[in-house]
């Protein structure tokens, strides 16, 4: 009596959700006092308009990106860096939306503006175009920055960039010396970089001195010439040509008129003691910000969590999420823990390295996963046919893989496109089809009885590996050292069990 009844609701149920998405309802309470219209999801983050405070606004992962009334961001995001320099003929405008910012791009003398952005979802939220406003050509660009600069040859007298901090892996490849030495080269001699890496506060914790002193000598060893600008943003500008903190100076000498960046409402007395201030915490010993290397992206993630008063609970809860999956770490499942953490690990380091040498492709970064999982098939049905029988064999292929990885991995981070795609193509299926064949050889024992073992070993390993690779491996070892780690750590528990399972 209750199947056509419950067909009927499910039925009514699903033209309901099609016709009104609950999308936006559950976006509004994840924004408090925003009364959220449309969400849209792309492949590279969450696209929502809502109403704040009566003002129409686009979110982006849950961040004000477009409203009206902007005036202060935009005018610093164009003027500190545009102010620098009398006259520009090309401009490149690197993400942060173009319309908000081409009533203060026309207030100087600029011949063209190009604007990339990496997510399409954006460029459509607030219709930018192709366009000419007063005497400026203005070109919309969709592609990733990195990979937009290895293929185009052109020199600007000004790149400003106003992607995010970096706070994840992805985004901590614009802020490398690596990406900055690419910028210097599409920079004309005296030409200006402005970059936004971190936050400003009056009191910095050690966490914000911990993650901007690699990105600042990163910069240093790129560009001569560097000033410090504090605002909504710290504003990084750099050039091999003189640059200065004197914002309201440089805005009464070029007669600008703005509403924020003046003499009215900025101080360069206050902005040279606030730069020396931030200079003197910088730790010239604490390394660069690399490709192998981005130990930014951790700190800037510690720096959130005490901007939540959340980073005690948080680390709490990473420990305990790390310490689970070695609970599942059973003797006889010793082995599969370690070669599928080793594969998850890897599988993450991949996705890095992926990124820096192509760009931030989700497809691709898909087909790793892919090619995993494919290999670790095939390995587990074909692994005694392959001539993989005994864990030792198995053990030493998988580290060698490992190994040669880290070796190729500063040379990896740079390379094109080509040679990369060629090196994932195969050592990725390779590396799954011997951890699958591993699987075979452990569950084959003892009529079966530790398959079940065995398996929670498989999956407490992958967990343990995606969670380690992405949060602590890459960012404080770097991209070889942890190939290195994984590599150790498979030798390690291969050896135990070559010695202790009888095969």
């Amino acid at each position: 009596q209750m199947k056509i009844p419950a067909i009927i609701s499910s039925i009514l149920f699903t033209v309901v959700l099609f016709i009104k998405p609950p999308d936006p309802f559950f976006r509004s309470m994840l924004l408090r006092g925003v009364r959220a219209e449309k969400s849209t999801d792309t492949p590279y983050g969450n696209i929502t308009t809502g109403l704040y405070g009566g003002e129409r606004t686009v979110y982006y992962h849950h961040r004000p990106l477009f409203y009206p009334g902007d005036v202060i961001t935009s005018e610093e995001n164009i003027h500190y860096a545009l102010l620098q320099r009398e006259s520009y003929d090309r401009v490149l405008l690197i993400s942060g939306g173009l319309r908000k910012h081409l009533g203060e791009l026309v207030k100087h003398p600029i011949e063209e503006v190009d604007y990339v952005e990496l997510d399409p979802g954006l460029i459509a939220a607030e219709e930018a175009r192709d366009t000419v406003c007063g005497n400026m050509k203005v070109k919309v660009i969709r592609s990733d920055p990195m990979t937009f600069m290895r293929e185009t040859a052109d020199v600007y007298d000004a790149i400003i960039q106003l992607i995010p901090p970096p706070s994840t892996l992805s985004v901590s490849r614009f802020y490398t010396v690596e990406y900055f030495r690419m910028v210097s080269e599409h920079l004309s001699p005296d030409g200006i970089f402005m970059c936004t890496p971190m936050p400003w506060f009056n009191y910095s914790p050690e966490s914000y001195r911990s993650g901007f002193s690699p990105l600042f000598n990163a910069l240093s060893s790129v560009f001569s010439h560097i000033t410090l600008i504090p605002g909504t943003m710290l504003y990084v500008i750099a050039s091999e040509g003189p640059v200065s903190p004197g914002i309201a100076q440089m805005t009464g000498q070029k007669g600008i008129v703005n509403s924020y960046v003046n003499a009215d409402y900025l101080d360069d007395n206050e902005i040279r003691l606030k730069e020396e201030q931030i200079m003197s915490q910088v730790d010239r010993t604490a390394g660069m910000n690399r490709a192998t290397r981005p130990v930014s992206s951790l700190f800037a993630n510690i720096l959130s969590l005490e901007r939540m008063g959340m980073r005690g609970g948080i680390i709490a809860l990473l420990t305990i999420l790390i310490a689970i999956p070695f609970l599942f770490a059973a003797r006889q499942g010793l082995l599969m823990f370690a070669s599928s953490a080793g594969l998850a690990g890897y599988g993450m380091i991949m996705i890095f390295i992926l990124q820096m040498a192509v760009g931030n492709i989700y497809i691709l970064s898909a087909v790793i996963l892919t090619l995993l999982m494919a290999g670790l098939a095939t390995g587990s049905v074909l692994g005694e046919r392959l001539a993989l029988k005994k864990i030792s064999h198995c053990t030493l292929l998988l580290t060698a893989i490992f190994i040669l990885t880290g070796l190729l991995a500063p040379m990896l981070v740079t390379s094109p496109p080509g040679p990369v795609t060629v090196f994932m193509f195969i050592a990725l299926p390779l590396s799954g089809i011997i951890t699958g064949a591993v699987y075979r050889i452990l569950t084959s024992r003892d009529a079966g009885m530790v398959t079940g073992k065995v398996y929670s070993a498989d999956l407490a390993g992958s967990a343990l590996g995606y969670l380690t690779a992405a949060t602590l491996l890459v960012p404080l070892a770097g991209t070889a050292n942890s190939c290195f780690i994984l590599a150790t750590l498979i030798l390690i528990s291969g050896t135990v069990a070559s010695l202790t399972i009888k095969q």
